[in-house]
């Protein structure tokens, strides 16, 4: 549903997007299956460019390029005309995947969710990933590259295009035709800085009534225990290097929301998470902070099922080189038949730059049968995929 749930999470997932929702329930728990047990839940999101960047690797244009130069003659317009056409396919993919952000974001967890029309309670174990980083095109790079196409462009041409790079040549000596293997020195790295977070949180809201308003209030407190890493991959080899901070020791922080109906169909609902800022540091040195996180949402009942929307109302930090992030989001859920509903949804980042833009669109199903569940989801942007799996029973 596009993300969506801080005004329609069920206690499957309440725990995760607005404790107070655990109290939303209309009925007691005696009288209808609120509560749920959820192992696993599983989701991931990753960029496009993390599949370019492997498609680039398994590709071997450096190697192909390593062939062409170690087969070059001057005398001989075809070995030329490889050298040229590979370095340029290579300074080429080297751009396009250095242009755009690098992330993941995914988590498996286990949930116990206890709905009830009044108050409610929820466990909950969860394991995140979480990584962003960018492909660093050396300057180097680039103007090798470039030396090579010209040079032989300026042979092939017989000196009409491109320029002669004698720096190419062993010696400096562009008469005896030979080049030195430089391919192996390309300096263009991938870097990333990411989280490994594990969570163990319990939940716990009530139904308050202040100034004869009823109000469902909740809160999660949560134990929180974080690995951090620091690694480099050489673009054009396979040699990476990963630096792990590991922390044994656990920090505690809480979740805290509301929710309300504001008539017989409409609910509003509002969470802070992280309400206690959490700070890391990596081996390297990179500084990364967990800060809170304040997300509003609406959702709209209706007799074929609900709409809902969310808004991130401040703007969360990367955890490294990559996009911050300020979300909104849309969702639907139509009930087909009483054991299968349907659900749509769409997010966007209002604060992304080059490669963030387009919006994500999902697509998701919901079965039960005999108080088994099944959750299914999947959504692309043509800049990131995502895929979700939730298998639950309902009590």
């Amino acid at each position: 549903m596009g993300g969506v749930g801080v005004a329609t999470a069920s206690s499957a997932n309440a725990v995760f997007f607005n404790p107070a929702m655990l109290a939303r329930y209309k009925v007691r728990k005696e009288r209808g299956n609120n509560s749920r047990f959820i192992f696993p839940t599983v989701n991931i999101r990753v960029s496009q460019d993390v599949e370019d960047l492997e498609n680039f690797r398994r590709n071997d244009v450096d190697g192909r390029l390593n062939t062409a130069i170690n087969v070059f003659d001057r005398n001989n317009p075809a070995t030329v005309t490889d050298v040229v056409n590979i370095a340029t396919e290579l300074q080429a993919d080297l751009a396009d995947v250095a242009s755009d952000p690098i992330f993941v974001d995914g988590n498996v967890g286990i949930v116990l969710g206890i709905g009830h029309r009044r108050e409610g309670g929820s466990l909950m174990f969860n394991r995140r990933v979480v990584a962003d980083g960018k492909l660093n095109q050396s300057t180097e790079d680039r103007q090798l590259l470039n030396a090579y196409i010209e040079d032989m462009r300026f042979i092939a041409s017989n000196g009409a295009e491109g320029a002669p790079h004698s720096e190419i040549y062993i010696d400096g000596n562009r008469n005896n035709g030979l080049i030195p293997d430089q391919i192996d020195n390309l300096t263009s790295t991938a870097s990333a800085r990411g989280l490994v977070i594990t969570e163990l949180g319990i939940s716990m809201s009530w139904e308050i009534t202040p100034f004869d308003h009823r109000i469902a209030f909740g809160v999660t407190p949560k134990f929180v225990q974080v690995d951090t890493y620091d690694s480099n991959v050489t673009a054009t080899d396979n040699k990476m290097e990963s630096n792990r901070n590991k922390n044994n020791s656990w920090k505690m922080t809480a979740d805290i929301g509301m929710a309300k109906m504001l008539n017989e169909q409409l609910r509003w609902g509002a969470v802070i998470k992280n309400i206690l800022p959490l700070d890391y540091e990596t081996t390297l040195g990179n500084a990364i902070t967990i800060n809170p996180q304040v997300r509003t949402g609406l959702a709209y009942e209706l007799r074929w099922g609900r709409i809902a929307v969310d808004l991130d109302v401040l703007k969360n930090k990367a955890v490294g080189s990559g996009s911050d992030s300020q979300a909104f989001g849309f969702g639907l859920e139509w009930d087909l038949r009483q054991w299968v509903q349907l659900r749509g949804g769409y997010n966007y980042n209002l604060v992304a730059g080059r490669g963030g833009q387009n919006g994500l669109f999902s697509a998701g199903l919901n079965f039960t049968m005999e108080g088994f569940t099944l959750d299914v989801a999947y959504a692309d942007s043509g800049d990131a995929i995502a895929a979700a799996l939730q298998l639950g029973y309902r009590f």
